[in-house]
């Protein structure tokens, strides 16, 4: 049987080596069954959901929460953005710290009762210091999510599946995110927006006992490392950093990063409120439109952009980076329409397109990052990118457009910026390009260093 295997679309559970006639190396490896691995990547994927619902709910909130505590538009940028995402830059440090040294199943665990406890707490805020400080917990709760669940990922899927593996586990974000809108929607017009917030927080509860079931896979095992994935090229914390620092591809892909993650969600938070505002529409109907375009558009953009990110990159090892140069590139139009032309149905596709053309980046930002490091250095590097990403992406997107928003009198101004940035990432993604190659040649050398 194995030696009728199709070379192309091996999925044997551990290393091809073991399987004649195929030179694929890169399935679902080590000593886990390919039913273990699935499993595994069910429940990530569903604690992803459940995280992202947690998150982008306050996006369909804004407009009551600033009827009812009085906000200015800049101060609900505040807690939209730059409040939650501080915080999770900030703890994603140690976080990863954690991923690398520790039962990654614990870790986020932990978190997730951490982020189910804040959001509770929004629930129960009595004006915008607490608002902005149990978003600020939530933030260093959820920072533990993508580390740990990328970290075991890499450990079970090889390098040519590996952003199939990472684009279902980024469809959690458009279940999480599309639910966390549509229900939100409902549930605030049905009771109010602390309810909302405190009846979502139960769902971590539930799930975080589930998680402490998974089992841990072994690290380095896609890669046969045979169990030398604990180690790395370069003890020592702050070495790292400077080696992780001095891979150029990294660093471009860093900065690439923040710039996508600051016109999503500057997008993505506002456009909500520039729906009601500006477009007449009711909170409800919003919700729908939004939660469905989350959901259809995040599905197809996770699992496309994981599929072709697999597939160019079995081509050509720049590939991934030339189709998130593409991606952002046809984003723009998309969310330039969503604002400026009042037909509804433009609306909808272009919103539609938008977030597949966004979500679609989501496993090449992170494959990219798995391709580029050694595996005893993936929860460092991941906490890095998540660090980059928030901190400056996710913090100053939502707040840029609601200080432009103020400024100027109109939130449509305010969303050019999104559009606007996304010719950056265009540009990094290009400039990758150039040096991916030469990055991913080092790692493979070092790897063969690893002590045995």
């Amino acid at each position: 049987m194995a030696g009728d295997t199709d070379k192309r679309h091996c999925w044997h559970v551990t290393s091809c080596r073991d399987c004649p006639g195929c030179d694929i190396d890169d399935t679902i490896m080590g000593p886990r069954s390919t039913r273990t691995a699935l499993w595994t990547l069910a429940v990530l994927t569903l604690v992803n959901a459940v995280n992202y619902m947690d998150r982008n709910v306050l996006n369909i909130l804004l407009p009551r929460i600033k009827d009812h505590l009085l906000l200015t538009d800049t101060q609900l940028g505040l807690v939209g953005g730059a409040a939650f995402t501080l915080f999770y830059a900030t703890a994603a440090l140690p976080i990863g710290w954690a991923v690398d040294r520790h039962p990654r199943r614990i870790v986020l665990a932990t978190g997730i009762i951490v982020w189910s406890v804040a959001t509770f707490g929004s629930g129960a805020a009595a004006g915008f210091g607490m608002l902005l400080l149990a978003r600020a917990f939530t933030g260093s709760g959820e920072a533990t999510a993508h580390p740990a669940g990328v970290s075991m990922i890499g450990d079970l899927f090889g390098a040519r599946r590996r952003a199939m593996a990472i684009g279902v586990f980024q469809a959690g974000v458009a279940i999480g995110g599309g639910l966390g809108v549509i229900l939100g929607g409902h549930l605030t017009t049905a009771y109010d927006w602390r309810c909302t917030l405190m009846i979502f927080a139960m769902t971590g509860v539930l799930l975080a006992p589930l998680i402490i079931l998974v089992p841990e896979p072994a690290r380095g095992a896609a890669e046969s490392l045979d169990g030398r994935g604990t180690s790395s090229t370069t003890p020592g914390y702050f070495p790292r950093l400077r080696k992780l620092a001095a891979t150029r591809t990294l660093v471009i892909h860093f900065a690439t990063t923040a710039v996508v993650m600051f016109a999503l969600q500057g997008y993505a938070v506002w456009m909500p409120s520039f729906l009601v505002r500006e477009r007449g529409f009711t909170l409800e109907k919003v919700s729908e439109l939004a939660g469905i375009a989350t959901l259809v558009g995040g599905l197809v953009g996770g699992v496309l952009g994981g599929y072709l990110s697999d597939l160019l990159y079995a081509r050509d090892r720049r590939g991934r980076l030339a189709l998130q140069a593409l991606a952002s590139l046809l984003a723009i139009p998309c969310m330039l329409v969503t604002v400026h032309v009042p037909d509804i149905a433009a609306i909808v596709a272009a919103l539609v397109g938008a977030m597949v053309l966004m979500v679609l980046m989501f496993p090449i930002l992170t494959a990219v990052i798995l391709d580029l490091v050694e595996p005893g250095d993936r929860g460092t590097a991941m906490s890095i990118l998540l660090f980059v990403q928030t901190g400056i992406g996710y913090s100053l997107g939502p707040l840029a457009v609601g200080a432009l928003s103020d400024m100027t009198k109109s939130l449509g101004v305010g969303l050019v910026a999104p559009p606007a940035s996304l010719l950056v990432a265009v540009l990094l993604s290009i400039v990758g390009t150039y040096t991916v190659e030469s990055d991913i040649a080092k790692k493979e050398i070092c790897e063969k260093r690893l002590p045995a």
